[in-house]
């Protein structure tokens, strides 16, 4: 069995692949917590996040991955931490939302500034997809029922014309 890909790495595979199926069967194939847990956290619309709107200000981290002092494998369990739910206070939240950012590696820092945001910038990646090959993970929000569109037909009566007519 070759090396474990990062979370990044398996993002990065659902990324460049070319058919929704080949999205899902990967999802499916690396179907592990801490995936579950950064999807969960981008597209599960319960999960709030207790954190400023602003990107916080951190030290990415630079070498190379692999070498980093920790993973999203490791960190992914302090996201607890992290929501309205939590008996943290703000201070120590922010405390341990920058040291999940500055000890993984740049690319895993992104994704969880993604996954706080509730935007990911993966391509194909919807909650749809998600549920296709995690199902359970999380609930869709019921859609809203989108208005028919209706026009507002002109109807002409005869005094309107009368009048058209003498104004011209």
């Amino acid at each position: 069995m070759g090396p474990t890909l990062s979370i990044a790495e398996i993002l990065k595979l659902v990324n460049d692949a070319t058919s929704r199926q080949a999205r899902v069967d990967l999802l499916k194939f690396y179907n592990c917590k801490p995936l579950r847990s950064i999807l969960k956290g981008t597209f599960d619309p319960k999960i709030e996040f207790a954190l400023p709107k602003t990107r916080p200000p951190f030290r990415a981290d630079d070498a190379p991955e692999g070498i980093t002092p920790s993973t999203l494998y490791r960190e992914t369990r302090k996201f607890q931490y992290l929501t309205v739910n939590s008996n943290v206070n703000q201070m120590k939240r922010e405390q341990i939302f920058i040291t999940i950012l500055e000890s993984v590696h740049a690319t895993e820092a992104e994704l969880v500034l993604q996954m706080i945001e509730k935007k990911s910038q993966i391509n194909g990646l919807t909650p749809r997809l998600v549920l296709e090959a995690i199902p359970g993970l999380f609930e869709m929000p019921p859609e809203k029922p989108k208005k028919p569109k209706t026009r507002k037909a002109k109807i002409a009566t005869e005094d309107q014309e009368e009048n058209n007519e003498e104004g011209e």
